[in-house]
């Protein structure tokens, strides 16, 4: 209604309908948004008294339901398929869940929408005659001519026919028709193999076959819209959730108490009973370099949405200056680069479902902390343009060494978890830049120990298996690391038992992966061998790793 206002003559309009809407000479319903409105109704103060306003929320999923079964029919008549009862009921339901940028009842009828399209595409494709119809026909057309020949043998018309060409020479019938039985058969016996397997392969493909949309086409669809894959839609979420804490430790060597809280809070998230009007959770991990905060957050955004690409990651040094905050949520208007967007708030329109981590907190402009309260607290932030973008199904993880000299020492001290994690508030409340509204608004501190040593033979171990995999996928090569070895690989210098698991990486790639790399130049190893890495008994113990190290060839 409102582009028939904010025109020019715009007003001249309003003065038409006005008279007539105040005799009952016309009837009219029309609707739009609260921006339009404000900006080019309710300013006419006349032309506003001769409407009812009626305010639309936003449609409850029970009623998207039947919404959808209302006009399902419509659908299925444009495109040529049915909608199943669970595919309606799926629609809504992980619309509501999973897409995020648009409201009920409209994001469900683009999802049945587009899985409509999709199944008539897929029903439309398998109808045209196939690769393996062809073939199929084919052989069906070769044994009913290898019947007709077996039949003319039987018959003797075989004979009569070859009998002019043999220049007189009697045939041999019963030995004739004996080998040219057994090759007949032969033939028929593997042309029906083959039909066999084509009959095999066109089941196999209609089981997938058929113009009614499920509630698997429902969730594919949604998983290409919000870009979660698929399995994460359908599996069991109760299943996923208990298994979280399994699946983190795997990848992340210790830290008990930091992926307990963190499962813990993902948990109460996901069963509905944390603030749905602020993120997923918010977490500040605390603790020295190298002890696996990064490494947790990279986990989590796997295990969650089943690729580290949904960690969106910033470093918080390069936002040291108040301008570079702007970068974030976008720069004002006026200024250059306005319409691009912020590199934030762009990253969660596009990807809405993420674990954001701000690396090094403690490093960026106090004024990028006063932008971060809006979306602590509420969930929610403008951008520049002045597009809300929501953050309630992100994870937002910061990480600072603020405190770790102190968390270092009374780690050595053996001190309680409890004093440590009391011990490194004290120190975020003294940061300049930790202000007490910021700190209220985290969900949890956590505090990551410093390894053992127990702790970083196992991260040795984990390297190892990386490093195998990487040689087996690109050269068939097997590499076995000894217990003894990867012992000597841990025992690090004490200089570098500060950084944590960082100067692991460095020394299997100086002591382990160099070697084998000189090895394979000299052809000493081959494409296709088992390497095993040991000690080499016969260097003395003040030699460095590399020459106590041994690599020995099994096959």
């Amino acid at each position: 209604m409102y582009q028939t206002l904010e025109t020019a003559t715009g007003s001249d309009a309003a003065n038409i309908l006005k008279p007539m809407l105040a005799e009952g000479k016309l009837s009219c319903i029309g609707a739009t948004t609260f921006d339009e409105y404000r900006k080019y109704i309710e300013k006419d103060r006349a032309l506003v008294r001769r409407f009812e306003t009626v305010e639309v929320d936003q449609s409850s999923v029970e009623h998207t339901v039947k919404i959808l079964q209302g006009l399902c029919k419509l659908f299925e008549e444009y495109h040529g398929v049915t909608f199943s009862e669970p595919a309606l009921q799926n629609a809504a339901k992980l619309s509501d869940r999973y897409i995020t940028n648009k409201l009920l009842p409209s994001k469900a009828i683009a999802v049945i929408d587009r899985a409509a399209s999709k199944v008539k595409l897929r029903v439309t494709k398998t109808n045209d005659e196939s690769d393996t119809m062809k073939r199929g026909k084919r052989i069906i057309h070769d044994i009913q001519d290898i019947k007709r020949l077996k039949h003319k043998m039987e018959n003797d018309d075989m004979i009569n026919l070859i009998q002019p060409h043999t220049r007189g020479r009697p045939v041999n019938n019963a030995s004739f028709k004996e080998s040219i039985a057994l090759s007949l058969e032969r033939e028929v016996q593997h042309a029906k193999d083959e039909l066999n397997k084509v009959k095999v392969e066109l089941n196999e493909s209609n089981l997938e076959l058929g113009d009614e949309v499920t509630a698997e086409d429902i969730a594919s669809v949604v998983s290409e819209m919000t870009k979660i894959p698929l399995e994460k839609l359908t599996e069991s979420e109760s299943e996923q959730l208990l298994q979280l804490g399994t699946e983190l430790h795997k990848r992340v060597v210790g830290q008990e108490h930091a992926v307990e809280a963190v499962v813990k809070a993902v948990q109460r998230s996901r069963v509905v009973l944390g603030n749905q009007k602020r993120p997923t959770a918010s977490f500040m991990f605390m603790g020295p370099t190298g002890v696996g905060k990064t490494e947790l957050a990279k986990a989590l955004a796997y295990l969650l949405f089943n690729t580290e690409e949904a960690l969106v990651r910033f470093d918080m040094s390069a936002y040291k200056e108040k301008h570079a905050v702007s970068r974030l949520i976008g720069s004002p208007p006026g200024y250059k680069q306005h319409e691009e967007g912020g590199q934030l708030t762009e990253a969660i329109r596009r990807r809405p479902y993420s674990v954001i981590l701000f690396d090094e907190i403690e490093k960026a402009h106090p004024e990028l902390l006063e932008v971060l309260l809006p979306i602590l607290d509420e969930g929610k932030i403008k951008d520049a343009a002045g597009r809300l973008v929501n953050f309630t199904n992100t994870v937002i993880i910061m990480t600072s060494n603020v405190g770790s000299e102190k968390i270092l020492s009374d780690a050595n001290d053996n001190l309680p978890y409890e004093n440590l994690k009391k011990n490194a508030m004290e120190a975020a409340r003294s940061h300049a830049h930790f202000k007490p509204e910021f700190i209220n608004r985290i969900d949890e501190f956590l505090v990551f120990l410093p390894l053992s040593t127990d702790q970083i033979e196992a991260i040795v171990a984990l390297q190892l298996a990386e490093l195998e995999k990487r040689y087996a996928s690109q050269r068939e090569m097997k590499i076995q690391a000894t217990p003894d070895a990867i012992k000597l690989l841990a025992n690090l210098e004490d200089d570098d038992k500060q950084y944590g698991a960082r100067p692991v990486r460095r020394v299997i790639l100086d002591k382990v992966e160099d070697q084998l790399v000189q090895r394979i130049l000299r052809q000493e190893f081959q494409n296709g061998d088992t390497i095993s890495i040991g000690i080499d008994t016969t260097s003395s113990s003040s030699s460095s790793p590399a020459q106590q190290l041994s690599f020995q060839k099994l096959n």
